[in-house]
């Protein structure tokens, strides 16, 4: 999380320490609601191969960014749809990586 917010302006956050409850919560997030959320939206997930998903951790990344003080996602889901794509394409990036190792 913190890394998306040295790349992108669409984030806020206010220190290192807010940055780290926030990746506390939205694990906790990522790991209690993402499954229900998707097992819901599977439907949509299938009509749309897949893609729904980056709208579902785009929901997960904002009800955290309002539940979280000092974290902030200036505007509306748009930015927030943005930051989970980033977000997924680092984490690809950086899951290569391990794998190489």
């Amino acid at each position: 999380m913190l890394l998306s917010t040295l790349i992108s302006s669409w984030i806020s956050i206010d220190s290192i320490w807010i940055a780290l409850i926030s990746a506390i919560i939205l694990a906790v997030f990522n790991l209690l609601v993402r499954p229900i959320l998707i097992i819901l939206t599977l439907p949509l997930n299938i009509l749309t191969l897949g893609l729904f998903t980056f709208v579902v951790n785009a929901l997960i990344l904002y009800f955290v960014s309002q539940i979280v003080p000092g974290f902030k996602i200036p505007g509306l889901f748009p930015q927030a749809l943005l930051l989970a794509i980033v977000m997924s394409i680092i984490n690809s990036i950086l899951m290569a990586i391990l794998r190489a190792i």
